[in-house]
Order: C-alpha cells, then sequence, then structure tokens
C-alpha cells in the first residue's frame, strides 16, 4: 500500500470471466465503512482534464469512508469488451472479492452506481443483498426508452470508436446484445431490494434520463427507501460536488 495524503491505496486486480480487471482500493487509516462504486457507459473518449472516479474516491476518503472502484470489462485498463450482461457478471465477481477479502474488515458496505452502473448495482442487490445500503444516481427505469432497437447498430459503433468494444467479431449478436438491456430494467426488480435500505438520486435537468425514471423506480421500491432530486443536477452527477455531501451524509445516518 502507498499513502496517498492522509488514506492509504493499493491497486488491485480481479478475475472475471477470463478477463483482467484493474481497479483501487483506497482507505482512510481507522475507517471501518466500505463503499463498491460502479461506473456508468462512457460516452467519450477519456478527458485527460477529467480525473475520473479516482478523484470521487479519494473526496469520500477524506469524509472518512473506504471505496473500491474496479474499470468493468472494456474499460480503463481492463480486458474485454463492454456489455450489460457481462457488466453484472463482473459486479458479481468484485463483490466476492470485496466480501471475501477487505470487506471482513469493515462494519459496514454499500454499494452506489451511476446511470448504467447503478441498474447493475441495483440488480445485484435485489440478487444477493449482503450490503448495508445501495444507492443510484441517475439509473434509468428501462433503458429501451433511452434508446430504440434501430439505434444499436450506431450506439455499438460509437462503443468502437470511444474503445469499450475492442473485438470486431463483438458482439456476436447485436440484437441480443440489445435485449439484454431489457433484462436491466430497474423497474422490474427494485422491490425485491427490501429489505436492503435504498436511495435513488437524480438531478432534475438531466439531458439523458428524464427524472421521471428516478420517480418510477421510488415508487415501485419497498421501504426503506429514499428519494433525492438535485436541483438543476445533469446526467453527470459523478461530477457534481452535492452528489458527495449526499454519499457521505446518507451512510453517516445509517453508521451513526
Amino acid at each position: 500500500m502507498n499513502k496517498r495524503e492522509d488514506f492509504l491505496t493499493s491497486e488491485i486486480s480481479i478475475r472475471s470471466d477470463g478477463y483482467l480487471l484493474k481497479g483501487e482500493y483506497s482507505k482512510p487509516r481507522d475507517s471501518k465503512t466500505l463503499l463498491v462504486l460502479i461506473h456508468g457507459i462512457p460516452m467519450s473518449r477519456p478527458d485527460p482534464n477529467d480525473k475520473g472516479y479516482p478523484e470521487l474516491c479519494a473526496r469520500l476518503n477524506q469524509r472518512g469512508i473506504a471505496t473500491v472502484f474496479c474499470n468493468l470489462r472494456g474499460t480503463g485498463d481492463s480486458e474485454g469488451n463492454f456489455s450489460m450482461a457481462g457488466w453484472h457478471s463482473d459486479v458479481i465477481n468484485v463483490m466476492d472479492y470485496v466480501l471475501k477479502g477487505i470487506g471482513k474488515e469493515c462494519d459496514s458496505l454499500f454499494v452506489v452506481g451511476f446511470s448504467a452502473g447503478a441498474s447493475i448495482a441495483l440488480k445485484y442487490v435485489s440478487e444477493h443483498g449482503g450490503v448495508s445500503g445501495v444507492i443510484a444516481f441517475a439509473s434509468p427505469a428501462r433503458f429501451t426508452e433511452i434508446f430504440g432497437r434501430g439505434e444499436i447498430f450506431a450506439f455499438i459503433e460509437l462503443a468502437r470508436e470511444i474503445g469499450i468494444i475492442k473485438d470486431l467479431e463483438f458482439p456476436p449478436d447485436p440484437m441480443r446484445f440489445f435485449d439484454e438491456l431489457e433484462e436491466f430494467s430497474a423497474e422490474d426488480f427494485i422491490s425485491d431490494i427490501s429489505p436492503v435500505p435504498i436511495l435513488i438520486v437524480h438531478g432534475d435537468d438531466d439531458e439523458l434520463i428524464p427524472v421521471e425514471h428516478a420517480r418510477r423506480l421510488f415508487e415501485r421500491a419497498r421501504e426503506p427507501k429514499y428519494l433525492k432530486i438535485i436541483e438543476r443536477g445533469t446526467h453527470h452527477l459523478r461530477r457534481d460536488p452535492r452528489s458527495i455531501d449526499i454519499i457521505a451524509d446518507w451512510i453517516r445516518d445509517f453508521i451513526s
């Protein structure tokens, strides 16, 4: 582990379906709370001026929260090609790594997802439970309302340009690739998350996923459930400084 300001950080490597995923574990020295962050789908090439999720982790570390962040397949330095089913498998393997290892050092474990990562986080918790709480930022209620079947080929080409799909023969069946999105429609399984507490967060100026999706998810969720609408918040809530306070304050309320 290397010292970084007032906390410790170490690189982690996790195998998922034969692919090597790269990530980072950061921990304030006395922290007993661990947060696993799940990113969304990149829609452009990395901005060298954007420090990304490691910066978000660092700011949460400064609030006394340990973090695990892992680039899912096709992103960052991780191997493989993006698909929702593949990312779901990655999250299962990341959580297994955490629960069998570093998670044992903590008294509480939370999962936070952004956009598509929020849908996967909700699906994981609905199937496995085992966490203290889950926070979903800008999650679609139903992916296929965001873009239709006829747009899947354009999306795949964009994913190739960005670099999250690397192999020319992938996906082998574009229509199946699209149908997978329906399996991650959070409104179909969010009711199964209870009794794990859930916080749904959305910006009322989200330019990609209308805020109505958050209200639909909240309506279908069972108690304990909480809804936070961020005034003038866009889709990229990871970059909104208010998100740090929302995460840290909600976690504090549950562990205090």
